[in-house]
């Protein structure tokens, strides 16, 4: 299941207020508190315009025409992440055919066999007039061992008539990776245009050498997409001195497996930054065992590298600039078993390597 089906705005949201500050009768809130409520009265809006329009219908309309374009410069917003994307009602209002479900997600299977799998989604024509349809897939993610396609990429929607569309993922000789997008939907003109958010991941259930690198020339443009379908004693390797924004977990891959003898590393010759924000360390490494983290330039974040209940070892890193508060440490350890060594730590926030209950060589 995707969840978000969309997001709405919710963060330094300025509204009415009795405070004075920032400005009289007006505060900045953040939270669902306030993007949930935007959500619910688009969908009040949508239903006093088209009272006869049932609730999956209207949940439709407002999923299936959000704009993907969610933030602002940087990576694209996964689909996990943020549905079909930001809600727009102006678009919503116009819509004219809807989805039901509004999504298709085709969960994750492992590399151990190959898959075949459907989705079908019923599409509906609320207009008075009849409409012709063209379906486009349109890839954000791509697994090049997997293949969607579509029973109809094109057909005729009569006025109150329905149609089935069935979208197919199959993979004979099945590689780690997600694969993601959307299925744009264009019936007649653009106003009765719609997307529908699909997402779906190939796990591997051991050892796998993953190489990573913005451009594109490697398995992976991004570590924390490898870290999601990694196996147990995979070796992550980031081939390019780019930077990488990410809060990095690991522990277990998207399919629950504990990735166990994990390696994080830089190729040779080259110098990678990870760096990160926020209340989170850049990488948290938790309930696994001989994880390795060598030769990245780790930066920001609420502390470097966090490990909680694992054992492992950190070397040959640069670890700086974990200053999101005084507590930040540039290793925090934490009932386990760590050998750090080798290491350049500086300008944290507190120690550059913390222990409690746990067991450490530095």
């Amino acid at each position: 299941m995707i969840k978000p089906d969309l997001v709405a705005p919710g963060e330094s949201v300025l509204t009415a207020s009795k405070q004075v500050e920032p400005a009289p009768g007006f505060r900045n809130f953040s939270g669902t508190s306030f993007s949930a409520p935007l959500v619910a009265g688009a969908a009040a809006v949508f239903k006093g315009l088209h009272p006869e329009w049932g609730p999956r219908a209207i949940k439709s309309a407002l999923v299936n025409t959000a704009s993907p374009e969610v933030g602002g410069e940087g990576e694209v917003p996964r689909i996990m992440e943020t549905g079909n994307g930001k809600l727009n009602l102006a678009a919503a209002v116009d819509a004219q055919v809807t989805a039901d479900p509004v999504s298709l997600s085709f969960s994750f299977r492992t590399n151990e066999l190959g898959f075949e799998q459907s989705c079908t989604i019923e599409l509906s024509n609320h207009a008075s007039h009849p409409e012709n349809c063209e379906v486009k897939i349109l890839e954000s993610l791509s697994n090049s061992s997997v293949e969607l396609t579509t029973n109809s990429p094109t057909f005729s929607l009569g006025n109150g008539a329905s149609h089935d569309l069935v979208a197919t993922v199959a993979s004979d000789d099945p590689q780690p990776g997600p694969f993601e997008g959307r299925l744009r939907i264009d019936c007649g003109d653009e106003t009765t245009s719609l997307t529908l958010p699909y997402w779906g991941a190939v796990v591997a259930t051991g050892p796998e050498f993953m190489r990573i690198a913005r451009d594109g020339s490697a398995d992976f443009t991004s570590v924390k997409t490898a870290l999601e379908v990694a196996g147990p004693g995979s070796i992550i390797e980031i081939k390019d001195s780019e930077t990488y924004a990410a809060n990095l977990n690991i522990g277990s891959n998207i399919g629950g497996v504990r990735l166990d003898g994990l390696t994080l590393r830089a190729a040779e010759n080259s110098s990678p930054t990870i760096e990160a924000g926020g209340r989170a360390p850049v990488i948290s490494v938790s309930q696994v065992e001989g994880i390795l983290i060598e030769g990245l330039h780790i930066r920001g974040g609420r502390g470097g590298v966090s490990f909680l209940d694992a054992t492992g070892v950190v070397r040959h890193n640069l670890i700086e600039k974990t200053k999101f508060d005084t507590d930040s440490s540039g290793v925090d350890i934490r009932l386990s078993r760590v050998h750090v060594y080798d290491n350049v730590i500086r300008d944290n926030g507190d120690a550059g390597v913390f222990v409690m209950d746990a067991s450490a060589i530095v």
